[in-house]
């Protein structure tokens, strides 16, 4: 074979591997980038809502006690200003949830919003309705009211809401773990194709260089 059939048969095989090892980085960068807006545009803002909606709800329990608590009408006001700003908060915030969960959304997060949005009615409406009585000094029946119905439902509601934070930072850690383990099968492939490149190379001029 001529010198310059092995050149041009080596070196063509050597850009060859040269364009595989571009296109495979380049593939790699996009599914990187698409693994980066997945956990932080969809994984993480879905978490955030959920940390935000369980704050709310908290709150919203907090600003019921001391409805229940408070007999001065002036104090009181702040406080149900503060109840019904953070149920508007509240629904707020699980509108744009559910909106973002009716695509690109796990089994398990399904059931976690299910299981959310099955106890958020009773849960709601029974810290408002104590909220009510408390507003209106009806101080016992506030009280009892509040640690016999209202009590049970705000904890179910939260459950579900621990649920569907734990749920969402799973799939986030496993978002990320994956993406690491695609870049290190990538990383591991491109240097075994740079690797056979070298060899190639080497084993080209070899050839040559004997030839001469």
């Amino acid at each position: 074979m001529k010198i310059a059939t092995r050149l041009t048969a080596g070196f063509s095989l050597i850009i060859f591997l040269f364009i595989i090892c571009t296109g495979i980085a380049i593939k790699a960068l996009w599914h990187a980038r698409d693994g980066m807006n997945d956990t932080v545009d969809v994984k993480m803002k879905r978490f955030a809502l959920v940390l935000d909606m369980r704050g709310s709800a908290r709150d919203m329990a907090i600003a019921v006690r001391n409805l229940a608590l408070i007999t001065n009408p002036e104090q009181m006001q702040p406080e149900w200003q503060r109840l019904v700003k953070q149920r508007e908060a509240y629904i707020q915030k699980r509108e744009a949830l559910e909106k973002s969960m009716s695509v690109n959304v796990s089994a398990r997060g399904k059931v976690a919003l299910g299981r959310t949005l099955s106890a958020e009615s009773a849960a709601l409406s029974t810290l408002m309705t104590a909220g009510k009585l408390g507003l209106e000094n009806h101080k016992n029946e506030a009280t009892t009211y509040l640690l016999i119905t209202a009590r049970p439902a705000q904890k179910e509601l939260l459950e579900a809401l621990n649920e569907l934070t734990d749920v969402q930072m799973q799939l986030s850690r496993d978002t990320v773990a994956e993406n690491s383990a695609r870049s290190s099968r990538t990383a591991s492939l491109l240097m075994a194709i740079t690797a056979l490149s070298v060899l190639l190379a080497a084993a080209t001029c070899f050839l040559t260089v004997r030839i001469l």
